[in-house]
């Protein structure tokens, strides 16, 4: 009775597994879980581990269909746990730990299944994705090659894929009247890597609050925990969140996966990002913000504004790499700019109100109220909008703006010099102004004075770094007069905006500008193409070949191979002051895959067969035609191709049994001729995996390694030279078309 109950049960459990196993292939992945849990809940104690690990490893893949990751990583460790050598329960206890950002686990699961299946591809291809991951997250060590390749993609629009998140030497503190913030733990270069974050949710505006209550619902614990840190109000007193919150995927934390409506409405309103739309076929690079589409970045939303900010950010994707400006400190506060910065200060000031901030009292906002008055902003504006179309009248508005923030450094204000931002004394305003035109060469007593007025008059200058773009395009292609419309707008939008994708374009178009100025002579140009090089390392990383990648439209071969030649000197001369570049990891190359035998295929070896039949009918003795058909197959026995892990990933577990399976067929008789179909599981991929044998009279179809077989017996004699056959990659459906021989 025992026996008999058991069979039972065990004959239950494989009825309900092969409705999950058909459900999965339909697609219909919540009945797939129902079942599978059904065959779980049914699975008594005397069933073998084995079949128990694989029915948890079979509803984690359905769970990870779902997207819901959690539920899909605990059915893998019960999986891992009773199945610990089972190759394909290591390679989704991995992914699920990929996809929780656990790359150390990933990768010592990983390295036990390449231990298991040293040969399997798969395994070698994810230890290698593993093992990429992880470097990004401890290191920041991207392929930044191809991380641009995606960025300069005519028409991408979709996610990065394969990225992991990377937290540099950052924290999360009380900055004062600002709130939260992020503060650097240690110094850190201009152009370093401090964050790349993946966006929480991305897609339309209007979408974003849908997308956000499908994540906290489907999401980790640890997902809710990072959201619900940006729907605290604002207390001095509540202590920052850890940073470790939103580093290592180890962390456990709880988080509620039901959050009110009207305050994700509120989050989403102040921490949004406009995505990147970026035309490669630009010279320079043409980046501007997407007004349709938006990601929400949980950790750079800790960024408080600055009009002169310390970090700038390139959106590649859905994936928010974040740099430093400039050389910073330990201990100072990362700012991003909330607005577009080269507008006045009235201007700014009413674009921060949407925000929730009345006022901004960064050093610039400070120097640009005490000096410039709005009203003299306001008609230069007005006057440059009129000669627009008219070069000259732009000319004419330059002029005023220099002659105005000439002047305005000539009143010196008590605050700015207790500020530090003047002297007690001034380089006379003539003088000033033939020093800034370059009319005169500054003297040695002067240079700190002069260092000094130049940057003030650069920042207040950056109140209208519009009209100096506009200004240079104005006057490109016009020799020395471009050359100085450039060097002016570098000058003035790398005053609050330096090593920054705009920076970066200035710098090339001036770059382009003194080559072409210069009948391209590289000798002359050869500085602006190193600054040129450096600021684009700064901004994108990655060297010359990044920079190549981004400028393949403004300069010519000579000039990009000349580019290469000075990044080497670049690199040779300012390497400890450089970004750091951490080395990649060591990947495994992929395994060997047996070539298909360049001998017969499947209807050589039916020819064959067939042949051999007829002769030995000819002689009128007994031949063994499925003897010689299994010689023939030995010899040249075509090897099974490498099945891709995700694409079986269920097709084993229906079909693996111990016993010989009938494969579903069809005879159809003609005529004049028999077709014979016969529909193979989803482990065969091609033609290379099926064997036939047999003569004029009976036909069999097996797989390769043995488990399924079809054997056919024809209604008459066919003619196999004539015949013909062909292989449905969709279906796995072989299909024979064998006319019947002729009787003489």
């Amino acid at each position: 009775l025992a026996q008999a109950s058991s069979a039972f049960v065990m004959a239950q459990v494989a009825e309900y597994r092969a409705a999950a196993v058909a459900a999965y292939k339909q697609g219909n992945f919540e009945v797939a879980v129902e079942k599978f849990t059904v065959a779980l809940d049914a699975s008594d104690a005397q069933a073998a581990p084995n079949e128990v690990g694989c029915l948890f490893s079979s509803r984690c893949q359905s769970f990870l269909k779902l997207g819901k990751i959690a539920n899909a990583a605990q059915d893998s460790q019960e999986a891992m746990r009773l199945c610990p050598d089972d190759a394909k329960v290591l390679f989704r206890a991995a992914t699920c730990a990929s996809l929780q950002g656990r790359y150390d686990d990933a990768v010592a699961v990983l390295e036990r299944g390449h231990v298991v299946a040293p040969k399997d591809n798969a395994i070698r291809q994810a230890l290698n994705s593993a093992r990429r991951r992880r470097a990004e997250r401890a290191l920041g060590a991207y392929d930044w090659s191809a991380v641009y390749e995606h960025y300069l993609k005519p028409g991408e629009r979709g996610p990065l894929p394969d990225v992991a998140d990377f937290v540099g030497p950052v924290t999360i503190r009380t900055c004062g009247q600002h709130g939260r913030g992020l503060v650097l733990t240690s110094p850190v270069r201009a152009g370093e890597l401090l964050l790349a974050c993946r966006a929480f949710v991305h897609g339309g505006r209007e979408e974003l609050p849908r997308l956000v209550a499908v994540r906290l619902e489907c999401g980790t614990p640890l997902d809710r925990a990072r959201f619900q840190t940006l729907c605290e109000d604002h207390d001095p007193t509540l202590a920052p969140p850890d940073i470790a919150l939103f580093g290592s995927g180890s962390v456990h934390a709880d988080g509620d996966s039901q959050v009110c409506e009207t305050r994700v409405q509120k989050v989403i309103q102040l921490n949004s990002f406009a995505l990147a739309n970026v035309n490669p076929h630009s010279a320079p690079l043409e980046v501007s913000s997407d007004t349709a589409r938006s990601g929400l970045f949980l950790l750079p939303s800790f960024l408080n504004h600055s009009c002169m900010p310390t970090v700038h950010r390139v959106i590649v994707g859905d994936v928010m790499f974040v740099r430093a400006t400039r050389d910073l400190e330990q201990g100072c506060e990362l700012t991003d700019t909330y607005c577009e910065i080269l507008q006045p200060l009235e201007n700014r000031s009413k674009a921060l109100q949407g925000f929730g901030i009345t006022s901004c009292d960064c050093a610039r906002c400070k120097l640009e109220a005490a000096v410039l008055h709005p009203e003299d902003a306001e008609k230069i504006h007005e006057h440059a909008a009129t000669g627009l179309l008219a070069t000259q009248g732009l000319e004419n508005a330059m002029q005023r703006v220099e002659q105005l923030v000439i002047g305005r450094i000539m009143e010196v204000d008590k605050a700015l010099v207790e500020a530090g931002w003047l002297p007690d004394s001034l380089i006379a305003a003539p003088r000033f102004e033939a020093l800034r035109a370059r009319l005169t060469r500054v003297e040695p007593a002067e240079e700190k004075l002069f260092a000094i007025q130049d940057r003030c008059a650069d920042v207040l200058s950056s109140a209208f770094g519009t009209l100096f773009r506009a200004h240079a395009r104005a006057q490109q292609g016009k020799g020395a007069a471009s050359l100085s419309s450039f060097e002016r707008a570098e000058a003035v939008i790398s005053s609050v905006l330096p090593n920054s994708e705009l920076h970066a374009g200035l710098c090339a178009q001036h770059a382009g500008a003194k080559v072409l100025a210069m009948t391209y002579a590289m000798d002359h140009a050869q500085r602006d193409v190193e600054r040129c090089l450096l600021v684009a390392h700064r901004v994108y990383s990655g060297g010359w070949r990044v920079w190549k990648m981004v400028n393949q439209h403004m300069f010519g071969a000579d000039v990009i191979e000349e580019g290469k030649k000075i990044w080497k000197a670049i690199a040779k001369k300012l390497g400890p002051l450089l970004p750091p570049s951490p080395n990649l990891p060591e990947l495994l190359p992929m395994a060997a895959v047996d070539k298909k035998s360049s001998g017969p295929g499947f209807m050589g070896l039916l020819k064959a067969a067939g042949a051999a039949s007829a002769a030995a009918s000819h002689d009128a003795t007994s031949v063994d035609v499925e003897g010689e058909a299994r010689k023939l197959k030995r010899d040249v026995e075509p090897t099974r191709a490498q099945v891709s892990e995700v694409e079986s990933a269920l097709g084993r577990e229906l079909y693996s049994s111990q016993s010989v399976v009938a494969l579903p067929h069809s005879v159809v008789v003609g005529d004049e001729r028999v077709e014979l179909s016969v529909t193979f599981p989803e482990v065969v991929q091609n033609a290379g995996d099926v064997v036939v044998e047999g003569g004029c009279k009976s036909i069999r179809f097996q797989w390769c390694s043995g488990e399924f077989c079809c054997s056919l017996d024809l209604p008459d004699a066919v003619d196999v030279d004539s015949g013909s056959a062909r292989f449905r990659r969709k279906t796995r459906q072989l299909v024979l078309s064998l006319p019947f021989a002729r009787h003489s």
